[in-house]
């Protein structure tokens, strides 16, 4: 087709003998996501690849991925991911949904030798790995396990494939292990299945606290039927709790686990149970209710 010599039939006679089946397949992609692709590269147009370069290096040197964990009320958990760096001692920080773009942003840089190359695919790879972090983690939180409670972990970005490859396997081995210890602990305890996990989080916290037995029957009593007998039992055994000094263990279900027995123990049970973690996950560890 390079060939300015030949005549336009010539042209045409070699445009027709091409099977063009597979570049018909790629116009038709194109043309289904016209506007999506429109909007990538109005997201680059005004930044050269220079520029992009620039700030990979700089997250490849000194960024680090955050996750945050937090609950937004007694139901919701959330795990957030973003990315910091230095750039030109500015501090710039990336969502989720920007590091999402910036990838976008590197697979339309051209001209790039081949250690940019090796930067790119490094910073692709480590950004995985952050992702499969995140949906483990999330899993982790919603779960009740401690590593997840309300605070935040940082990650250094790495080119090292072997040693992200280690912390997405050591996250994903605390979750299988997790998982077998929190079905143990809903069967030992069948007042956890009343609970979602932030409101137990919250109850760990009173009793950590030492807060006014008050304080803590209020947050269980929704359990008890409207009846003052009913309060003023459970008032009684929060104040035993209390007076026992209650000593947190590392995970706040397992150092729950019994004084919340204790508390409960003797009540009737209600009718309604809220599930705190995925009726799948009940159905795939045999978690028995």
């Amino acid at each position: 087709f390079l060939n300015t010599d030949q005549d336009y039939e010539t042209f045409m006679s070699n445009v027709l003998q091409l099977d063009a089946t597979n570049g018909l397949k790629q116009l038709q992609t194109v043309n289904e996501n016209i506007t999506l692709i429109q909007l990538w590269f109005s997201r680059v147009e005004d930044e050269n690849d220079q520029n992009i370069s620039t700030v990979l290096n700089a997250i490849l040197e000194n960024g680090y991925y955050t996750f945050k964990f937090t609950f937004t009320d007694e139901k919701v958990a959330t795990t957030e991911l973003t990315l910091t760096c230095d750039i030109t001692a500015h501090a710039k920080e990336w969502s989720i949904e920007g590091l999402c773009d910036f990838v976008n942003k590197l697979g339309f840089m051209v001209d790039v030798e081949l250690e940019g190359k090796q930067k790119i695919k490094d910073f692709v790879y480590s950004n995985e790995c952050a992702n499969k972090l995140l949906r483990h983690y999330q899993e982790l939180q919603n779960r009740g396990n401690a590593q997840c409670a309300p605070g935040s972990q940082q990650i250094k970005v790495m080119c090292d494939r072997d040693a992200l490859d280690i912390q997405v396997g050591e996250v994903e081995r605390e979750l299988a292990t997790w998982n077998k210890e929190l079905t143990f602990l809903y069967n030992q305890n069948i007042w956890l299945c009343f609970f979602r996990i932030p409101k137990l989080f919250r109850i760990h916290l009173m009793l950590v606290q030492q807060l006014e037995q008050a304080v803590i029957v209020n947050e269980i009593g929704f359990l008890l039927s409207n009846h003052s007998e009913e309060f003023s039992k459970m008032s009684s055994k929060v104040k035993e709790v209390l007076k026992d000094s209650f000593v947190p263990w590392e995970s706040p279900l397992q150092s729950l686990n019994p004084p919340l027995q204790a508390i409960l123990d003797g009540h009737s049970l209600p009718c309604t149970k809220l599930d705190p973690c995925p009726t799948s996950f009940m159905l795939h560890t045999g978690c028995k209710r």
